[in-house]
């Protein structure tokens, strides 16, 4: 028994009566596997030359951004973790590993930043605001401590406190341009408020200046109040 087979005759001939929908089938057919082919390519240089871009504009900053985890405790408390410099650094430190050697020399050195809302100084005087910043990178920002030295930990222990207890005690240094227009000294507390009027415990631990004020962390600091 034969297999049976095209007519070839009929093939060619309906070739010729299709030629026209045949050859934009196959030009489609050619555009999209080029696209297919070079797209892959073009996306990834694209994204290089966005990186690169970006480099140039910013001086080489990336930026790596990380939830604070919410500090409710149990039976409607807060946690409080005096260690939480400490993990804003083991932070920083694992962003740092991620970046591969390419990375790490185009881009300046990893900085963490925390930055509080924005608080109201209540000292009666015309309205300022003020935030709280924590900077750190490997080696600096340097300061030179003029009087005082730097913030320390006002708990040795992970605390748990009940909402509407007294306002929780946090050391913070002052530069000499902040000392100066709030006319504070170590030891002072700062009379702060948020936007609630909730009051809030800052005490003055010592007052600093930049060892290097061209350092590029210092970018990153809230202005001064």
């Amino acid at each position: 028994m034969r297999l049976p087979g095209p007519h070839w005759p009929s093939v060619a001939g309906r070739a010729r009566a299709d030629a026209g929908p045949l050859l934009l089938a196959a030009l489609v057919v050619a555009v999209v596997t080029v696209l297919a082919a070079a797209i892959p390519p073009l996306l990834s240089a694209t994204a290089d030359a966005a990186v690169r871009d970006a480099v140039r504009r910013d001086g080489g900053d990336l930026q790596v951004h990380s939830r604070m985890e919410d500090d409710g405790g149990p039976s409607a408390s807060r946690i409080r973790h005096p260690r939480l410099a400490e993990s804003v650094d083991d932070f920083r430190a694992r962003a740092t590993e991620e970046l591969g050697p390419g990375l790490r020399a185009a881009v300046h050195p990893p900085v963490a930043t925390v930055i509080s809302p924005t608080l109201k100084i209540t000292d009666g005087s015309v309205l300022r605001t003020f935030q709280l910043a924590y900077l750190s990178r490997e080696g600096g920002p340097a300061v030179t401590w003029i009087t005082g030295g730097p913030p320390e930990p006002t708990g040795s222990e992970t605390a748990s406190v009940p909402y509407g207890a007294p306002p929780w005690p946090v050391q913070v240094g002052l530069s000499e341009a902040d000392a100066a227009a709030l006319q504070l000294r170590p030891g002072a507390e700062i009379p702060l408020a948020d936007d609630q009027g909730n009051v809030k415990k800052v005490q003055v631990s010592g007052i600093f200046r930049p060892s290097d004020s061209a350092d590029p962390a210092w970018r990153l600091a809230p202005p001064p109040c």
